[in-house]
């Protein structure tokens, strides 16, 4: 089991980390999606994509009303993905 396993043995085999820092980033300076009064439905909207070219994700594309969280985020952008390979 994972969470049992010593720290050495976790970094031995870590291949990778990425961390990003949300309150400093000048484009999301923190911010959040959350829909206004009346709007949540509109996460459905966002998440169509446009002339099968352009295909929207993000935790605001989520269409379970996982607005705000990563994994809404995650499950949109594996939406994404599967409706695009399955052109």
């Amino acid at each position: 089991m994972l969470l049992m396993m010593k720290p050495r043995l976790i970094r031995d085999r870590l291949r990778a980390t990425f961390h990003h820092d949300w309150i400093n980033d000048p484009f999301t300076r923190g911010a959040y999606s959350y829909p206004l009064v009346g709007g949540h439905r509109a996460s459905v909207r966002l998440a169509r994509p446009v002339d099968n070219t352009i295909w929207f994700a993000g935790e605001a594309a989520d269409r379970e009303g996982r607005t705000g969280t990563v994994h809404g985020a995650i499950a949109s952008g594996w939406r994404a993905a599967d409706e695009i390979l399955s052109l």
